[in-house]
């Protein structure tokens, strides 16, 4: 940011708008911040993310098999539908999520949070806050609740928009 000489936005996906509004709330200067699905679990319609499923998801990176972690994690934690998965499989963008494997535990971590953190009023940016179409009710509520925890947050639902998760 401080090299670009001039305010940039910040744009994260999941985790990594949790990741871009950590990051305003502790002093990095954005113009605006996008941030998709926020991966919240904050309404108590979904169970906790079960324990013996990280310890899955690390054996199966461990030995290797990157591209069933992220199935599994897509599928069980995300739930995401075959529907949305099959398509991504043939995609670069299902390389990119291989190789980012290793960083599905930061992921979990956050999605078993039960509340946003509490400095998050210091992110003054404006931000848009969008969730897919498809989204399923507890990702709506965690992308209304980061809008509303935002002093200058707004829900974007934008039509065509397909969501992670169904």
């Amino acid at each position: 940011v401080a090299h670009a000489g001039r305010p940039v936005f910040a744009f994260g996906v999941t985790t990594g708008a949790v990741l871009a509004a950590e990051a305003a709330a502790h002093g990095v200067e954005f113009a605006g911040l996008v941030l998709i699905e926020p991966p919240f679990i904050l309404d108590g319609t979904r169970e906790q993310i079960p324990v013996q499923l990280t310890a899955q998801l690390e054996e199966l990176i461990a030995a290797g098999r990157r591209g069933d972690a992220v199935e599994l994690f897509l599928t069980v934690v995300v739930q995401m539908t075959t529907e949305v998965l099959a398509p991504m499989r043939s995609t670069p963008r299902w390389q990119d999520l291989k190789a980012l494997a290793h960083t599905i535990q930061y992921d979990m971590a956050v999605m078993n949070g039960s509340a946003l953190p509490a400095h998050w009023p210091l992110v003054t940016q404006p931000t848009l806050v969008i969730d897919g179409e498809l989204s399923v009710a507890w990702r709506r509520h965690a992308v209304q609740a980061v809008a509303d925890a935002l002093p200058n947050g707004q829900v974007s639902r934008p039509p065509g928009l397909l969501s992670a998760a169904r």
